[in-house]
């Protein structure tokens, strides 16, 4: 567990955004996936990496809505040493800024309230802490393990849709378990529970 809180920590400091003037080869891989201007004009760089012995570079983006990430609307681009576009894979969302929308947004507090409830623990729950842009983090002594983590996104799902949702993620105490809890942004549903302690396993 203390491994994949150390990756999750890595990646929230590492990862920062930028847009297409950053990476020029960004405009011919937009082109390639045939994306507007508007469609890449946020992104984050997720992971850069240079195979040293080919030299080629492999880069993944995560594609943001008004400084929000989409969860899985990612794109992987590779680069040779020479700077050139080798090949693409296409995972951002098109006409990303019409079919989003974050109004009427419940808050953090309201949030974390459904998703300890979802695992029966009853406590008054108070603000949490902002610990970066559009995350937040919380501790429970005796009840949850370590911190809660929350975080908005937009959650791309295999039906076309893409929510705005709170991602929590808390193990309880006495359980072999880190439970992922993405809870609808406006209406409050639990959309996905899953416990990553297992899905890594598997």
């Amino acid at each position: 567990m203390r491994q994949f809180f150390t990756i999750l920590f890595l990646c929230l400091v590492s990862c920062f955004v930028l847009n297409s003037q950053n990476l020029p080869f960004l405009d011919e891989a937009s082109g390639e996936c045939n994306l507007s201007p508007e469609d890449i004009s946020e992104f984050r760089i997720a992971s850069d990496y240079t195979d040293r012995k080919a030299g080629f570079r492999v880069v993944w983006l995560r594609q943001l809505h008004q400084g929000i990430e989409i969860h899985g609307a990612d794109m992987q681009v590779v680069i040779s040493k020479e700077g050139k576009l080798i090949k693409q894979q296409c995972g951002f969302v098109k006409g990303v800024h019409s079919k989003l929308t974050a109004a009427n947004v419940k808050s953090p507090l309201e949030v974390l309230q459904i998703a300890v409830k979802s695992e029966n623990i009853n406590v008054n729950i108070t603000a949490p802490l902002e610990s970066g842009m559009n995350k937040w983090k919380l501790e429970i002594p005796g009840l949850i393990n370590g911190e809660m983590v929350i975080v908005k996104e937009y959650y791309l799902q295999n039906d076309g849709t893409i929510p705005l949702v709170y991602t929590t993620r808390f193990s309880p105490p006495k359980s072999r378990a880190l439970w992922q809890v993405r809870i609808d942004a406006l209406t409050g549903e639990i959309i996905e529970r899953k416990n990553l302690l297992v899905s890594c396993s598997a």
